[in-house]
């Protein structure tokens, strides 16, 4: 259950991050309806979405960091963990973005 929680929580959160990338490189540009489409999902999501994000990231932290205290894995951070910050980072920044210049 965990490790399908950890996946939903990376795919939704790249998805999110490109969708704000997207609204933030456009917002002046043809595609207006991305900007639209980003902040009508940014204002009745962007709490659960970050609660979801963070805890994602922290659950797999955690699994991460139990794994090498068991000597099982060489690395605390795998390409998930830093893509997943990476991308939170990303929409996050977007969402404060789009607020800032829409409202």
């Amino acid at each position: 259950m965990r490790k399908l929680l950890i996946k939903a929580g990376l795919i939704i959160t790249v998805l999110y991050g490109l969708l704000n990338l997207l609204a933030v490189i456009d917002a002046q540009g043809n595609l207006g309806f991305i900007g639209e489409l980003a902040l009508g999902i940014d204002v009745y999501t962007w709490h659960v979405y970050g609660f979801f994000s963070i805890v994602t990231l922290i659950i797999r932290l955690s699994s991460n960091s139990t794994e090498v205290d068991n000597g099982t894995r060489e690395k605390w951070l795998d390409i998930q963990s830093v893509l997943h910050f990476i991308f939170m980072l990303i929409s996050f920044g977007g969402i404060y973005y789009l607020f800032e210049n829409c409202f």
